[in-house]
């Protein structure tokens, strides 16, 4: 009887295996499909398993169901309430994609205290650029200093991009004077950390400063 048991058990072990690499499988061809434009592929492959309650399917096929700009009323409904059900199960992205919802108002009211909330939780449960969100619903309600803050936090956490989110704030003069010398300083930290298509916005603001005060935002900058 112990015998049988154990082999039960060990059959049970590799079916469930088995399942979990053809469901990510099934996931990685369903976002190509995606990606490529192909959302009937997608959903062949994503409906199953969305039933069946696997959160990342049912992010994934909210995600296929948002993808058309002019999606019907009953396809923003049915992506709200999968993204709700994956969110009940602490499914970090599943908050997250939430939080776009409110913040765009798609098939929801726009309310950004709501995105908030959902972009904190994607980021109490993993997600690292649900705190750069946080940032952003600061700044388009205007709290500056608080939005730097969260920025700031962000880019600590190795979320580089919010580097540039910074300088923005300095270059603008949101929530401080202008200080064109901080913001090229947290361009070039931008760079420096890999992030793309800052060579014209540096190469204008080295221009304008001169190299005397070039030379203070890169020393600036070193600190980062």
């Amino acid at each position: 009887m112990k015998n049988i048991t154990g082999f039960l058990f060990a059959a049970l072990c590799s079916m469930t295996l088995v399942a979990c690499a053809n469901s990510a499988a099934d996931i990685k061809t369903a976002k190509q499909a995606r990606q490529s434009g192909d959302y009937e592929t997608a959903k062949e492959h994503l409906e199953p398993m969305a039933e069946f309650g696997l959160p990342e399917a049912q992010v994934e096929l909210a995600r296929v169901l948002l993808a058309n700009k002019r999606a019907p009323k009953a396809d923003l409904e049915r992506a709200r309430l999968l993204l709700e059900t994956a969110a009940s199960k602490e499914y970090a992205r599943a908050h997250f994609d939430l939080g776009k919802l409110y913040e765009r108002g798609r098939g929801v009211r726009r309310n950004y205290e709501t995105a908030k909330t959902h972009y904190q939780t994607a980021y109490d449960l993993g997600y690292e650029r649900g705190l750069f969100y946080v940032g952003r619903m600061l700044e388009k309600q205007k709290k500056y200093k608080a939005a730097e803050e969260v920025y700031i936090r962000t880019y600590n956490g190795k979320y580089y991009k919010a580097a540039k989110s910074i300088a923005v704030l300095y270059e603008k003069g949101r929530g401080h004077k202008r200080d064109l010398v901080t913001a090229l300083s947290w361009y070039i930290a931008a760079q420096r950390q890999g992030v793309s298509g800052l060579e014209k916005k540096i190469a204008k603001l080295e221009r304008i400063l001169g190299p005397k005060r070039t030379a203070k935002a890169k020393e600036i900058s070193e600190g980062r």
